[in-house]
């Protein structure tokens, strides 16, 4: 873990690239995103040098690798720019807000602990009460934030039947083109490939193929305990392997978020 929460802060800035999505969108769709980067990080094993792809979505599993490991270069990439505007606004509001609530030197303290159960200590007894108010809770406590903070699915499903597929909106095939072949380490694409046609699947797993290193790989999750593009990974010569997978009639969760059926990682042999 860095040491001083404001380094991390720095080093977040500094390593992640922006990447322009597709124009058309007049505000963010998700803000807080449904992946949960501690099963990411655990399966990612970051080190520093790592040269990873990542979906932004709303920004906050990018923040976690950049915090957790110093020394990563993170591309971030959305179909929508507002995406990659939020995740520019909460780095600024990690150095901002903590200052103005006055918190900043407890946050520092939570960084540095050595354990889950100190930084739980710090956070229930010096920092909850300022960052969550009841001023900021009544105002979060609605249907509508709620629904705006949580993602509107229904209406991005209506835009992408409306105005074309998944290759018209995210440009990740064009930004793995971008990068040096064999220079990628790693790619997190959360659920995106779940709407993906088969021939826009096999053009981004051939563009991670080029992009990715030897031992370099891919992970995803999906609403499908076994998503039906697992076989086109294979096709191109990726060995494939199940993280984990919500069984029938149980109630084991996936992950602390549980939102999807399945998490996946494809290695490139």
């Amino acid at each position: 873990m860095i040491d001083n929460f404001y380094a991390a802060v720095d080093n977040i800035t500094k390593l992640l690239v922006p990447v322009t999505g597709i124009l058309g969108f007049s505000t963010y769709i998700y803000g807080f995103t449904w992946e949960d980067p501690q099963a990411d990080i655990a399966a990612l094993d970051l080190h520093s040098g790592d040269n990873i792809m990542v979906i932004t979505s709303a920004g906050d599993n990018a923040l976690a690798y950049a915090a957790h490991t110093n020394g990563l270069t993170i591309h971030c990439v959305d179909m929508n720019p507002c995406q990659n505007h939020l995740l520019e606004l909460k780095l600024a509001a990690l150095t901002v807000v903590t200052k103005l609530l006055g918190v900043s030197k407890d946050l520092e303290q939570i960084a540095g602990a050595s354990s889950l159960t100190d930084q739980i200590k710090i956070w229930c007894s010096r920092v909850s009460h300022n960052l969550l108010s009841s001023t900021s809770i009544h105002i979060l406590d609605n249907p509508l934030a709620i629904w705006r903070l949580m993602g509107v699915p229904s209406n991005q499903l209506k835009m992408l039947h409306n105005e074309g597929s998944m290759s018209q909106y995210v440009p990740i095939v064009d930004t793995l083109q971008k990068i040096q072949p064999g220079e990628l380490s790693k790619a997190v694409i959360m659920d995106h490939m779940d709407w993906c046609t088969p021939d826009e699947a096999d053009a981004e797993i051939n563009a991670l193929k080029i992009a990715l290193k030897q031992g370099g790989f891919v992970l995803w999750r999906s609403a499908a305990r076994i998503p039906w593009y697992v076989a086109n990974f294979k096709a191109l010569d990726f060995k494939v392997e199940a993280i984990a997978v919500r069984q029938p009639n149980t109630q084991t969760a996936l992950d602390r978020v549980n939102m999807y059926a399945s998490f996946y990682r494809a290695t490139k042999l």
